[in-house]
């Protein structure tokens, strides 16, 4: 999403604040023109209050969900009761998790519309169990810019480390990775793919990871957007800010959960990719991508515990709207469990460690905080599939900003830690990662952390 311009949202904020004294209680459903042939989205409405310039402003936002679809998470104690009542309700249920992640997709399948929000908020029976349910939200991974193209090359500078090391999965969930031998299966940058194997029926054992948008027809996650590939790039080391740390190895899973055509995915789809990930062994996720809302949605609730079991380390990012999220209602997900143990969430900053204006950000103290740390960026240079490049242009690399970029510095650093020293456990990651971290004044009542890569690798293995 675009950063929010003071002036024009002052403007934007009286209109809404004179709308909103006649506004309906509660969020409602907006309908929105099918997208394509097959889904329909609808919008959560959430009225929001911010302060700019010392004067409150009514900020309106519009969460998208696919119309007449909810996820039941089958690992809560509730499951059968829920299935019945949406079974009552006309609901069928439409995919199932093929791995461990025990979610199901259930569609409206009666005459006319049904309000989902309704039935998530208050499921029937009356007075029964709340929780298990969610909207199905729709996921997007945007950026403030779109990507820019010139002649770049990437000469960084190279810091070498003579500690053990050992492999590390990464596991990617983004739009896919350019698979073909181009610039980033090049030896000078540290990407390898693990050896993947087959547990989750019926997806295949692939090469390079999975595409799990449209559970059903897995293949390759060939990337036809752009931003998966440029993620993988970061934390591969392709960007002059990123130093290596030489014999460390990691090795990338990349699960595709982004349409290629409408560049979006949906929760459902998205937490089986997590599974999948969770399941491939991952150590390390990357999550360069996020929804707003005043709820948890259950599903990521319980995933974000099962990683936590398995001491797996999320790492998403804040998002783009330029908000303190501590003074708002509404948060972005998954970023805001930087609260719990194994989530790291980050903003961005410029190469000068001056906060993007884009970033959404939340106050380094009293901790804990919803963001973690800021990492750079803007104008971060990396890797870009030749066959998306105009003619005259295909170099192989990109430029963009966003806290998409931000966020893989930051799994870069944590899977060289654990590369150095496995038996970090993620609190200890996370604890040192905030230690070694530098103290930054945004505002005079706000602080955030920024990012330190090279004090945190130094804590646990010098470098020469």
């Amino acid at each position: 999403m675009k950063p929010l311009i003071k002036s024009m949202l002052f403007v934007f904020g009286l209109v809404i604040m004179f709308l909103s004294s006649c506004k309906p209680e509660g969020d409602q459903p907006i309908s929105d023109p099918p997208k394509d042939s097959k889904d329909s989205i609808l919008y959560k409405i959430v009225y929001d209050t911010i302060t700019i310039d010392q004067k409150e402003v009514v900020v309106i936002d519009s969460i998208p969900y696919f119309s007449g679809e909810i996820i039941l998470d089958a690992n809560t104690a509730n499951a059968k009761i829920f299935r019945d009542s949406l079974k009552k309700l006309n609901f069928k249920r439409f995919k199932t998790c093929p791995c461990s992640g025990k979610m199901e997709l259930w569609r409206y399948q009666g005459k006319g519309t049904i309000d989902v929000i309704g039935v998530v908020q208050n499921p029937p029976p009356s007075g029964g169990p709340v929780g298990g349910l969610s909207l199905n939200y729709v996921i997007r991974n945007e950026n403030p810019d779109s990507f820019s193209f010139t002649g770049y090359d990437i000469k960084g500078e190279l810091k070498t480390s003579n500690c053990a090391t050992t492999a590390v999965k990464i596991a990617v969930t983004d739009s896919g990775v350019d698979t073909t031998k181009s610039v980033l299966h090049q030896s000078r940058f540290n990407w390898d793919i693990p050896a993947l194997f087959k547990n989750c029926k019926p997806i295949p054992k692939t090469k390079f990871g999975q595409n799990v948008y449209g559970i059903g027809q897995f293949y390759e996650p060939w990337d036809e957007d752009g931003h998966g590939t440029h993620i993988n790039g970061i934390i591969a080391g392709a960007t002059e800010q990123n130093f290596n740390v030489r014999g460390v190895k990691f090795q990338f899973i990349n699960v595709k959960i982004m349409d290629d055509r409408t560049h979006r995915g949906d929760l459902f789809e998205t937490v089986c990719g997590l599974y999948y990930a969770l399941d491939q062994k991952a150590k390390v996720i990357n999550i360069s991508w996020g929804f707003y809302d005043t709820v948890v949605p259950k599903p990521l609730i319980t995933f974000i515990k099962e990683a936590e079991k398995r001491k797996v380390i999320i790492v998403a990012g804040m998002g783009n709207n330029g908000w303190n999220l501590d003074v708002m209602k509404i948060k972005f997900w998954p970023a805001c469990f930087a609260k719990t143990s194994n989530v790291i969430s980050v903003g961005a900053v410029d190469g000068a460690d001056k906060r993007a204006s884009f970033s959404n950000i939340s106050n380094a103290k009293p901790e804990p905080s919803y963001m973690t740390v800021a990492a750079l960026g803007v104008d971060v240079v990396s890797t870009y599939p030749k066959h998306l490049q105009p003619t005259g242009s295909k170099t192989g690399f990109a430029r963009n900003s966003g806290t998409s970029m931000s966020t893989p510095f930051v799994s870069r650093t944590v899977a060289a830690m654990l590369g150095i020293k496995p038996s970090l456990t993620p609190f200890q990651v996370k604890d040192l990662i905030l230690q070694q971290s530098k103290l930054s004044n945004v505002k005079p009542d706000t602080i955030i952390r920024i990012h330190q890569h090279d004090k945190v690798i130094n804590t646990i293995c010098p470098l020469n």
